[in-house]
């Protein structure tokens, strides 16, 4: 199936999402309106915040400005996301900190999308967060909830908890074709969950590898381009950010013009057996050892 910017996929909840988001992690709250409202002008329908980026009002008031300037666009045309912060993790902080949340967003009405931001706390404190959120889902007031960050300890100890009433709809991870997840993406997959793919684009740090440029000036198209699209092919959700979301913005959204990837193409770019971290001291997957599953 050929993907458009307008299109969306399913979450196992029947619920539609954006195939490509707008990531607003480190835009500063003075600027988050503003480029909130450009991206969505620009034709993103998928906003990606969380608590701790220290920006959720601001990026709900971008949102509303847009929607208010648009009446043809319809709130339910807009997923929001946002994520539970780390010193929230627990049941009553989690209610306490989600109600602020939605505070925040209550010209939206409800929160499309919240996720555990991290499994940065214990055994005890990701599974009581998950029956909080549990909770809001099942109430309406968020319509599908899942992790981030999590590895496969993680995810094997929400799926073998007792508390587990409702699935993880969600699993957003730091993936790009030099760190390629194979065996958390097939798991998280595997389990119903969509994975959306958090610094899809390197943070930069890769638009000049040979390899890249190349399949880029093949097919005519940008390096940004070419990341984009391999997130897409290898059926992922790509959550793109940057300061310039009507310039940089529409090269992003350009990606659904360039033909295709071949197979050839797609393997050569994936490069399985790199680990390449954009942010190379923060790995949450990977730290199982003494905050994994088996921590209490």
């Amino acid at each position: 199936m050929t993907l458009t910017k307008n299109s969306q996929y399913k979450l196992s909840n029947n619920k539609q999402i954006p195939v490509i988001g707008y990531g607003t992690y480190q835009i500063p709250p003075e600027s988050a309106q503003s480029c909130t409202y450009h991206a969505l002008k620009t034709g993103f329908r998928h906003i990606d915040c969380a608590q701790r980026y220290g920006n959720e009002a601001q990026v709900v008031q971008g949102i509303v400005q847009f929607l208010q300037e648009n009446p043809n666009v319809s709130r339910e045309e807009i997923f929001y996301t946002s994520k539970i912060d780390t010193p929230n993790h627990g049941y009553e902080i989690t209610k306490k900190s989600l109600d602020l949340s939605l505070s925040s967003a209550k010209e939206l009405g409800y929160i499309d999308l919240v996720l555990i931001h991290d499994p940065l706390s214990d055994k005890r404190g990701r599974l009581s967060t998950w029956m909080a959120l549990q909770e809001y889902y099942k109430a309406g007031k968020v319509k599908a909830i899942g992790v981030s960050n999590y590895g496969l300890p993680h995810l094997k100890e929400l799926y073998e908890s007792e508390v587990l009433e409702v699935k993880p709809q969600v699993h957003q991870i730091s993936i790009n074709p030099w760190l390629y997840r194979e065996e958390l993406i097939k798991f998280s997959q595997d389990h119903g969950m969509l994975v959306e793919a958090y610094s899809p684009l390197t943070r930069g740090l890769k638009f000049d590898d040979e390899e890249l440029v190349e399949i880029a000036k093949k097919y005519n198209a940008t390096p940004v381009q070419i990341l984009v699209k391999w997130s897409l092919q290898m059926g992922l959700l790509p959550l793109t950010k940057t300061l310039d979301p009507i310039a940089k913005g529409e090269e992003i959204l350009g990606a659904f013009d360039v033909k295709e990837l071949s197979k050839q193409d797609l393997d050569k770019l994936t490069h399985k057996d790199d680990y390449f971290l954009p942010q190379p001291q923060f790995d949450p997957p990977a730290d199982t050892e003494h905050l994994g599953a088996k921590n209490g």
